[in-house]
Formats: C-alpha cells, structure tokens, sequence
C-alpha cells in the first residue's frame, strides 16, 4: 500500500506542474522543476527504504530422515520471493517416502511458495517384507553380509544411555557376555521410534529380527532402527 501512495504522489506531482505553471513563463517552470527535484529526490529515498524492508532472496533448508533413507531434488538454497520450488522426495533401497514436515501434501512431490524462510524435512520408512524364511539366532554366524530373518528368545538386554551413541542391547539366545549369544543393536538415534523402551519391551519374548547381519568383534549382530524390523512370535 506504501509504495502505491508513492506512485500516486509522483503522477500528482507532475499533473500540479503541468496545470499550475501552464507553460506560460519559462522562469516559473524554472522554479516549479527545482521544487519538483526535491521532491522526486525524497520519493526516491522512501521508495529505497521499501525496497530494503523486503529480503531479495528466502533461504530452503532440506532435510532427511533418517539419514539414508532417502534424498530430496533439489536439495535446498536460495529463491527469490514468492517463486515456486517444486521438491521430489526419492526413496533409497529398503525405504518408502512417508511424509513432509514444513510442507502440505502426502505425495512425494511437492510444491512450495517462498514467501519466507523455509525448512521442509523429508521423512522415509523401512519397508520390511515379509521373511519367507529364517535362521535360528545360532546360525546367524554362518550369514555375515547377508539381510536375513533371525529368530530366537531375548535373553537379557540393557540400555547404555551412558555410551557414545547411546545403544540399546537385545541379547538373543544366551546372556551377555556369553561369546555365542547373537545381538541387536538400537542406536540413540533411533529410540524414539519405538513406543516404549526397547530394553524392556522386548525382554523376555521371543522376536525374529530382519536386517543385514554384521560381526562386532566376533559376535554377528544386526542393527534395527525401527521396530518394523522386530516380529514377536
């Protein structure tokens, strides 16, 4: 509305110039230019003060979570005011677009207007299939560097909230330390997608767990970070 009131002013301006002097008299347009001068001069000055009241460009922040689960073209920057940013969300192998926080839409492709600062997070799910098979948790040494299903009774477990990366510690088949025992690992990170406390959740049942099998000194485990990959039998 500002910047409308300093157009009207200037076109007024110039009608006054035009009416009042009548071109009659060379010295008076003289004095009514000077005095138009200043005046466009200060209209100048107002219209650069709104100019810098208005940011040239918005900044996008894109994210991703969890961290692999995926990726978002394209991945952020800086856009003009009130320009349109079209995001496409393509999910990694395992994974399956779940939701935008920042931006409306339940699709995977999304359109949003920066007319502001921007951070859109990309949320991903892990898509388990159905295991068509299993192994028993003693067996899970024979499939290091394998995604299989393993199976067996939760022996003990633990929290080490006090540990780098904050894990928790399902224990399958014998207790810890036990050197045979097969192990589930749940990162800090990952707690909150559980609804309740892993490690005292799962206690005592018997779960198969999915997931690539990786050896920690030894002793083959899987990391879950999600409890879509835990079946209790």
């Amino acid at each position: 509305m500002k910047i409308w009131l300093v157009i009207v002013s200037v076109v007024a301006a110039l009608l006054a110039v035009a009416a009042g002097v009548g071109f009659s008299m060379w010295s008076d347009t003289k004095v009514e230019l000077a005095s138009m001068e200043t005046r466009l001069a200060g209209l100048e000055a107002e219209l650069a003060e709104i100019r810098g009241d208005s940011p040239s460009t918005y900044t996008l922040d894109v994210r991703i979570s969890p961290l692999g689960g995926g990726s978002v073209s394209p991945s952020g920057g800086e856009y003009e005011p009130g320009e349109l940013v079209t995001l496409t969300a393509n999910s990694d192998s395992d994974y399956t677009f779940d939701y935008w926080d920042g931006a409306s839409g339940s699709s995977n492709v999304v359109t949003i207007t920066m007319d502001s600062d921007k951070t859109v997070i990309a949320y991903f799910k892990l898509v388990v299939h159905p295991p068509t098979s299993f192994v028993n948790w003693y067996e899970a040494k024979n499939y290091i560097g394998e995604r299989v299903t393993v199976c067996g009774p939760v022996k003990s477990t633990y929290y080490s909230s006090g540990s780098k990366g904050k894990p928790t510690f399902l224990n399958i088949g014998e207790l810890y330390p036990d050197p045979d025992r097969f192990t589930v690992i749940i990162w800090g990170e990952n707690r909150n997608n559980f609804p309740e406390p892993p490690e005292s959740y799962y206690e005592g049942k018997d779960i198969c767990v999915t997931g690539l099998i990786v050896s920690y000194e030894g002793i083959p485990e899987i990391e879950v970070a999600s409890p879509d990959q835990i079946e209790i039998q």
